[in-house]
């Protein structure tokens, strides 16, 4: 099983639709069907929101968050709690499990 599928899951998705979504409000203002900064505010609201879900990812060593909201917009290279490098996989695998119970 691969660990690191839901951090690769929600970092794309917290990219790709809101890209899609302001592509597809840049293709409507070239018609006559767009009717106000609406679908970008939607955009943005969304990223947020979707943002907000990807900096919670926690970290398969130490449970906590990988990611620093703070310090990272983009992608942490390593847990800013316990430095865990990114894709590398926990000495121990189940500490994440017993450290949350």
């Amino acid at each position: 099983m691969d660990i690191w599928a839901g951090y690769r899951r929600r970092r794309m998705l917290t990219w790709a639709i809101p890209a899609a979504v302001v592509f597809i409000a840049s293709l409507l203002a070239l018609t006559d069907r767009y009717n106000g900064p609406w679908v970008f505010i939607a955009a943005v609201i969304t990223f947020g929101v979707l943002y907000f879900w990807f900096e919670r990812w926690p970290c398969p060593r130490c449970g906590k968050p990988f990611t620093h909201p703070k310090r990272d917009l983009t992608f942490s290279q390593k847990c800013c709690h316990c430095g865990l490098d990114l894709w590398k996989q926990p000495e121990h695998s189940g500490t994440r499990h017993q450290q949350r119970h």
